[in-house]
């Protein structure tokens, strides 16, 4: 592995055959697709799809092994990780027309959130007295941008950390000064993290956080409908 975090990007095709589905589901685990095909909408089941062969390609790269012998686990807490070289960690998001995926020899996390409407009631569920309190400090027109702010670097970091929503939102703070940096403050005990934001597209908004800060300058852009042509 490369010392260097990599942070890939794609995105979603906005229609896809039937047939086409169909051929890139089969480069996916049994498992994966049952799951697949369970889901509800399609777009959350192409979602899910694009997100396997995203991984699947990346780790064929590297390791220049068949698809069919990537193998993944997941801990006890759902977060999944590569059995065929334990220096490969990885962790995968979507939301809207993009799908992300942060990979690195050390724990990391990655979220990316399409900017929309929502009751900013909600943050006295998910963030701290002192969050909120930078929120609604906030002007008008820039409290919805940085509540997503704040949540990208909020769920990057609990995915990092290999347990998800079992951190609550709200048990640790986040500090965004005006230089860009960012910290967290917990009372519990854990390694130092690091942050980096990029600026994905007009209305998204996304963060990693790693154990490194050995951070990428720019994303690196792919084909998700071409990728998995090159799944072998």
């Amino acid at each position: 592995m490369t010392k260097m975090i990599e942070l890939f990007a794609g995105r979603i095709p906005s229609r896809i055959e039937s047939h086409q589905f169909r051929n890139m589901l089969k480069h996916v685990s049994s498992e994966k697709q049952d799951k697949i095909k369970g889901y509800l909408r399609q777009e959350d089941a192409l979602q899910s799809l694009l997100a396997d062969l995203l991984i699947r390609s990346i780790i064929q790269s590297k390791l220049q092994i068949k698809n069919e012998k990537i193998l993944f686990e997941t801990n006890k807490y759902g977060k999944p990780k590569v059995l065929n070289d334990s220096s490969i960690c990885y962790n995968i998001s979507h939301s809207g027309e993009w799908i992300v995926c942060a990979v690195h020899s050390t724990s990391i996390g990655v979220d990316v959130e399409k900017i929309r409407k929502v009751d900013l009631g909600i943050a006295k569920q998910f963030f701290t007295r002192e969050e909120q309190k930078d929120l609604l400090g906030k002007n008008v027109e820039q409290r919805l941008p940085y509540f997503f702010d704040l949540w990208t670097i909020k769920e990057s970091y609990i995915k990092a950390r290999g347990k998800g929503l079992f951190i609550p939102l709200n048990s640790f703070n986040v500090i965004k000064n005006t230089h860009n940096d960012i910290q967290i403050v917990t009372k519990e005990k854990h390694p130092i993290y690091y942050f980096k934001q990029y600026f994905l597209e007009y209305g998204y908004k996304l963060s990693v956080c790693a154990k490194s800060n050995d951070f990428p300058k720019k994303i690196k852009f792919v084909n998700l409908f071409d990728m998995y042509k090159n799944i072998i």
